[in-house]
């Protein structure tokens, strides 16, 4: 069923979701930072307005982007 689960916060999920299978398919170290890296290309005023929000900034980040990478493994394997 479509619909449920949590909604993304990022705004352009689908292109992590390319990024993610093109690391695998290269059988590339996928770190938290590479994504945080790409997120910033993709989004640079999200990204710091984001961190801006939150009390932790970069830590609040990176643990979004953790949370990001294990919901979409487990729809992508």
């Amino acid at each position: 069923m479509k619909g449920q689960g949590r909604k993304e916060m990022f705004p352009d999920v689908s292109a992590i979701v390319t990024f993610l299978k093109d690391k695998c398919c290269d059988e590339v170290a996928l770190t938290t930072r590479s994504i945080m890296e790409y997120m910033w290309q993709l989004e640079p005023n999200w990204v710091t307005n984001y961190m801006a929000e939150k009390r932790s900034g970069l830590l609040a980040l990176q643990c979004m982007c953790e949370r990001l990478a294990n919901r979409l493994f487990t729809q992508i394997l």
